[in-house]
Formats: structure tokens, sequence, C-alpha cells
């Protein structure tokens, strides 16, 4: 398959994955990632372009421990699948870093969240001063939800709070 052909077929399968899980079919989005995975797919788009390749398999990865948080998997699983993902241009590692500081913060680890959270802060405020238009936009409220994942991290939580 050449690359351009990969790509789509890329493209299509991440949005058929993010179907199944936007209708809570976690498992499906699973199993739907995992096969792009460990096909030849990414190797079919590395010939001709090996950081497409990257960030594509990166998304892939992010989707893929977002459904697998959904479906409880274990926490270790789902860790090993983001950092995975880290391996990425810096435009899909912040979003690998907002999903890694989500789980970590959804798992009780604060500290491992913040460190998270604070990376992802970091390319989101790198990535900003070359953006433009709608890019920049989306970049600054990026850097507003970070912003307020971080604010409310600092909070105790309301049983502490009672205490």
């Amino acid at each position: 398959m050449n690359s351009d052909a990969a790509l789509a077929k890329h493209n299509a399968e991440l949005a058929r994955a993010g179907a199944a899980a936007m209708h809570r079919h976690y498992q499906e989005a699973i199993e739907i990632c995992s096969d792009m995975l460990t096909g030849d797919l990414y190797t079919d788009i590395a010939e001709h372009d090996a950081e497409a390749a990257r960030a594509a398999k990166a998304e892939t990865r992010v989707l893929m421990a977002t459904a697998m948080h959904y479906n409880e998997s274990h926490y270790e699983d789902i860790v090993r699948v983001l950092n995975a993902a880290l391996d990425s241009p810096p435009a899909v590692q912040k979003d690998a870093y907002f999903t890694l500081a989500v789980l970590h913060a959804s798992f009780d680890r604060e500290e491992p969240a913040r460190s998270a959270m604070e990376k992802c802060l970091g390319l989101v405020r790198k990535l900003r001063e070359s953006a433009t238009g709608e890019d920049r936009a989306a970049l600054e409220e990026k850097e507003r939800e970070a912003q307020q994942f971080l604010k409310e991290l600092g909070k105790p939580h309301p049983a502490e709070e009672s205490c």
C-alpha cells in the first residue's frame, strides 16, 4: 500500500475507533487501534514520511489508552500505551501528556498528574508561539484546560475539606 493510501486508511480507522468509543463500545475501539498498531499501516506511511507515521501511531495510542481507561483496564497497561505515545511530534505529545495527567489523577496519583500536565502546558505554550488562526485558538483553549486542571488538582478533595 502506498503511503497516501495508508494515511487515508489510518484516518478512516481512527475515525471508526473514535466513533466506537463515543458510542461506549470501548473494547471495539481498543481492538481497532490494536489492529492498526500491529499491522503494516505505519510502516507503509513511514516509507514516505517517518514523522507523519510517528504522529499517526501516537494518535492511535492516545485513543487506545483513552478507550482502555473507560474500559477499566489496568492502570499500568494504560500508562505503558501512553508512554509509547510520547515518542511523537510535540503536537501529539501534548495530547499524550494531557491524557496521562488525567489518567494519573483518576487513580489519585497527584504528583505524576501534575508533572504530566506541566509538561503538556510547556508543549502547548511552545506550539502556540508559532501557531496561527484556528490552531492558535485551539492551543489557547488547551492551555486554559491545562491550567484549570492544575488549579483543581491543587484543591483538597471534598472529603478532606470536612476534616
